[in-house]
């Protein structure tokens, strides 16, 4: 019996103990804690790769433009007899607008082609190559160029959405902790009292003032009260380790594991604490800004849809250019050697080459179904961006009536929870004037537990239902 009271006495030092070092461990408030999210995160990290695709992605487009050396040399030998030799070389040169060449050739041979001769110091050509019809307003290159600058925007609202939802679940899992530690730190109070309790019930069994069944009852109650510290315990440890997952590295959760969050206290604290809003004139209004921010398409869903439509009209607009037949000209000035200033056989543009290109499929099957497909993406993404605007002002107007119901219930459960430490308290001094019994008094503890327990949910569900909202309107 002896080894027992002191065992009891011991982990009520070990208890108090406890507090006080979670007292001493660094507090990480909630700005803090996002913010070494959004550091430390590698998923924080992931988000940033999306403009650098981006930019690698315009990259790409802008290669269309980019002018290419060309090559070619063939020839052939046989019996001790040039058949032929076949030289080119030059520059093509894209424009917005067709592309220009700079161009050498050298031929010669016993059986080349005669319209491949050229003089035996070779022929120079300056020429340009212009579409007319298809391809005149709007081509596949400068699609893609307009196509990656848009993909640049898109990219940055990636990003801040992929932030957004990591900061959202994030804060989450932060609150949860606390809920956690909240409530692990009122079920280990309630221990201690009823080990308090406990000892006091056997001095007064001892002494004879009770009778030896209210020891046994109260050990139950202790007990009990024990099992449900060790679960809390166990259930605040998880709920760390989860929010740790987002600050990165081992390395950077096993520092984590010595740091505590924010009280209930503190956190009643803040700007949007349930203690310092006004809950109708401050939802109605972020109500509102919401509706007008969903309205405007400022919300980074609704400006992501913006962008896809911008994209596909775009891509309209190609596949309505391949609706035009196709009629390119190709115009070469020639010249031997590039020696333009030579009169001996006429000026430049006496010499040339000339080409024109046309083309028109009959049926314009291909063209005109892919000018449909397009139309109908066009409007699936407007119905996309209705739909999305409407759940975000539903999910907005939802959490803001869940918001104001939370503070009504907020306020409730306190008086709740100060009129059941009343009655508890009024317990206890009936029970000590004898007026009572250990089973009325573990009774009225057990309802301001369940109150206490109660409350610390919905001001943890509070800071919840504020990063929803949060998440909601960020832009």
């Amino acid at each position: 019996m002896v080894f027992k009271t002191i065992n009891r006495i011991f982990f009520i030092v070990i208890c108090i103990f406890n507090i006080t070092i979670l007292d001493a461990q660094n507090i990480m408030g909630i700005d803090a804690f996002l913010q070494l999210v959004q550091v430390q995160s590698p998923l924080a990290k992931q988000a940033a790769l999306a403009p650098r695709r981006a930019a690698e992605q315009q990259r790409v487009a802008r290669g269309g433009f980019d002018p290419m050396v060309y090559s070619y040399f063939d020839d052939k030998f046989f019996k001790e007899k040039q058949y032929f030799s076949l030289f080119s070389s030059g520059v093509k040169i894209p424009l917005p607008i067709g592309e220009a060449k700079v161009g050498y050739d050298v031929n010669n041979g016993s059986f080349l082609n005669p319209e491949a001769s050229t003089p035996n110091g070779g022929i120079g050509a300056l020429g340009v190559s212009i579409p007319l019809l298809q391809g005149l307003l709007i081509d596949d290159r400068r699609g893609a160029i307009k196509q990656a600058n848009i993909g640049a925007d898109m990219a940055q609202i990636d990003q801040s959405q992929l932030l957004r939802d990591l900061q959202y679940e994030a804060a989450q899992a932060y609150w949860d902790w606390v809920q956690a530690t909240v409530q692990a730190q009122t079920f280990k109070e309630t221990y201690i009292l009823a080990l308090e309790r406990l000892e006091a019930v056997k001095q007064s069994v001892k002494n004879g003032d009770r009778a030896a069944i209210d020891s046994t009852e109260q050990s139950l109650v202790a007990r009990q009260w024990q099992i449900e510290t060790t679960n809390a315990n166990m259930r605040s440890r998880a709920a760390q380790l989860f929010a740790a997952q987002y600050i990165g590295e081992t390395a950077d959760r096993n520092t984590f594991a010595s740091v505590a969050p924010v009280s209930l206290a503190v956190a009643e604290k803040l700007p949007y604490s349930f203690t310092r809003i006004n809950a109708v004139a401050q939802l109605d209004s972020l109500r509102q800004l919401g509706f007008s921010l969903a309205e405007s398409n400022l919300l980074l869903g609704l400006q992501a849809y913006q962008l896809k439509l911008q994209q596909l009209d775009i891509e309209q607009k190609l596949k309505q250019e391949k609706l035009k037949p196709k009629l390119n000209v190709n115009y070469n000035a020639l010249s031997e050697q590039f020696n333009y200033t030579n009169t001996k056989y006429g000026q430049f543009y006496d010499n040339y080459k000339l080409g024109v290109q046309f083309s028109y499929p009959i049926f314009t099957r291909t063209e005109r179904g892919g000018v449909n497909l397009t139309k109908i993406k066009q409007e699936e993404a407007a119905y996309a961006q209705t739909q999305k605007r409407i759940e975000l002002q539903t999910k907005i107007a939802m959490y803001s009536n869940e918001l104001s119901n939370n503070l009504q219930q907020i306020r409730l459960y306190n008086q709740q929870s100060r009129d059941y430490t009343t009655l508890r308290d009024a317990e206890v001094v009936k029970y000590q004037l004898g007026d009572s019994n250990i089973f009325m008094v573990n009774a009225r503890d057990t309802k301001l537990l369940e109150a206490q327990l109660k409350l610390t949910e919905l001001k943890v569900k509070h800071f919840k239902y504020w990063s929803v909202l949060q998440w909601l309107l960020s832009a």
